[in-house]
C-alpha cells in the first residue's frame, strides 16, 4: 500500500494556473558562460538536491563552489563511495541545521544525515514515505504520507543527538510542507492521493505533547510551506487542476489571506516574496509559466523578479531560492533528463547557468563558516 501511494504520487504533475508578469522590454536572454567567481555575501557555495526519476535510484547532490564558479556533480557518492545504492531513490527535501545536512529521500523511506562541510555520512533515520523536514533545537520533524490513523499521514519526530525516532502523531491525508514557529508545528495536508477530495487544512500542533491545537481551512491540495521573518506562515495550494487555481496564502495570527496570484513555489528575499507558477490545466491541456513578486507586508503583487527577459532560458521552473544577493531558479526541463539551475543577481539579471541531475528541487546555501 505504501509503495502504491508513492507510485501514484510520482505520476502527479505540479499543475497550477498563472498570470503574466513578463517584462515589457526584455533584453538579450543569451546566457553568460559558467565558470569564474560568483559573489554571494556570506556564503561559500550551495548544494543542489536532485530528486531523480521514480524507481531509478538516481537522487544525487551536486555542489556549486562560488569562489571558482565550478559545479561538481554527484558529490554524495564521491564522499561516501561505500554506501550501497548511494543517496537513494526520489529525494524530496534538503535542509541545513547546526552544520549538518538532512536529505529526505521519499522512495528509499529514509532521512539521510551528512556533515555539511564535506557530505560525509553521519547516519540515517528510517521513515516510511517521508516528504519534508523542520527542526527545533533538539529534534527534527518529518511529514510522512503513511502511518497515521484511518489512512492518514503522520509527523515523525527524531532526536538530533541520537538520530532515533522518539514520537509520532497522526495528521491529515498526505501531509507535505512543515514549519515550526516557537512551540507550534504547522503542517500542510494535501490529500493529493484522494483526488478530487483534496485536503484544504493547515494543522497546528504543540511541540511539547504533539497535541493538535488548531485546524485552519486554507485551500485544496496544499504543498509548500515556509515561515516568514515576521512570524507569518506562507503556504501554496495546487488547486484541483480544473476550476480551482493554484494560489499562495499567508497565515498570520490565525487569519488566512490570499495573495491572489497563482503559485507553485516561492522564497523570501528582503521584504519581498519571489514566486513562480508552472501551471497545467486539464481543461485547456496547456501549461502556463510566469514569475512575480509580493510585498510581505502589504501583499501587493509586483512584476517578475527576472528583469532581463531571460525567462525563455527556463523550460520548467521547479524551485526558487535566494540568499546573499543571489536568486537561483531550478529547472526540471523534461522531468526525465538532466535539469539545470539559473542564477540571477539581486536585480534579476542572469549571471550563470549550469546543468544538474534529474529534477533539481532544493538548494541549500552553505555559510562561509561551515
Amino acid at each position: 500500500m505504501k509503495l502504491n501511494k508513492l507510485f501514484l504520487f510520482s505520476l502527479t504533475a505540479l499543475v497550477l494556473t498563472a498570470c503574466d508578469n513578463t517584462p515589457e522590454d526584455p533584453t538579450d536572454p543569451t546566457p553568460p558562460p559558467s565558470g569564474s567567481q560568483i559573489i554571494c555575501d556570506g556564503y561559500s557555495g550551495a548544494y543542489i538536491l536532485n530528486e531523480g526519476g521514480w524507481g531509478m535510484n538516481e537522487a544525487r547532490i551536486d555542489q556549486l563552489d562560488f569562489s571558482s564558479g565550478t559545479l561538481l556533480e554527484n558529490q554524495y557518492v564521491n564522499a561516501n563511495p561505500s554506501v550501497v545504492l548511494a543517496l537513494g531513490d526520489v529525494a524530496n527535501d534538503l535542509k541545513l541545521h547546526n552544520q549538518r545536512l538532512y536529505a529526505v529521500v521519499n522512495g528509499s523511506h529514509k532521512v539521510e544525515v551528512m556533515e555539511a562541510s564535506n557530505l560525509k555520512r553521519v547516519g540515517q533515520i528510517d521513515i516510511s514515505s517521508p516528504r519534508s523536514i523542520a527542526f527545533t533545537d533538539t529534534h527534527a520533524y518529518v511529514t510522512s504520507y503513511v502511518d497515521g490513523n484511518n489512512d492518514n499521514g503522520s509527523i515523525v519526530e527524531f532526536s538530533l543527538e541520537t538520530l532515533k525516532v522518539t514520537r509520532s502523531v497522526s495528521v491529515g491525508q498526505e501531509p507535505e510542507g512543515i514549519t515550526i514557529i516557537d512551540n507550534t508545528i504547522f503542517v500542510a495536508n494535501s490529500g493529493g492521493l484522494h483526488a478530487p477530495n483534496y485536503s484544504d487544512e493547515v494543522w497546528c500542533l504543540n511541540v511539547s505533547d504533539l497535541s493538535i491545537t488548531n485546524k485552519i481551512k486554507v485551500a485544496p491540495n496544499l504543498r509548500f510551506m515556509s515561515a516568514a521573518p515576521d512570524g507569518s506562515v506562507w503556504v501554496t495550494s495546487q488547486g484541483n487542476y480544473y476550476d480551482v487555481p493554484s494560489g499562495l496564502f499567508r497565515i498570520k495570527n490565525g487569519v488566512v489571506t490570499s495573495a491572489n496570484v497563482p503559485c507553485t513555489g516561492f522564497t523570501f528575499a528582503d521584504n519581498k516574496i519571489l514566486y513562480y507558477a508552472s501551471s497545467w490545466s486539464y481543461e485547456t491541456n496547456s501549461n502556463t509559466i510566469n514569475y512575480g513578486t509580493i510585498d510581505n507586508e502589504t501583499m501587493d503583487c509586483g512584476p517578475s523578479f527576472i528583469t532581463d527577459g531571460s525567462e525563455s532560458n527556463i523550460t520548467t521552473p521547479y524551485g526558487v531560492f535566494a540568499a546573499g544577493g543571489l536568486i537561483i531558479v531550478t529547472d526540471a526541463k523534461s522531468y526525465t533528463t538532466s535539469g539545470a539551475i539559473h542564477i540571477y543577481d539581486a536585480s534579476g539579471k542572469l549571471i550563470k547557468q549550469y546543468s544538474t541531475g534529474v529534477l533539481p528541487n532544493s538548494i541549500v546555501f552553505l555559510p562561509k563558516n561551515q
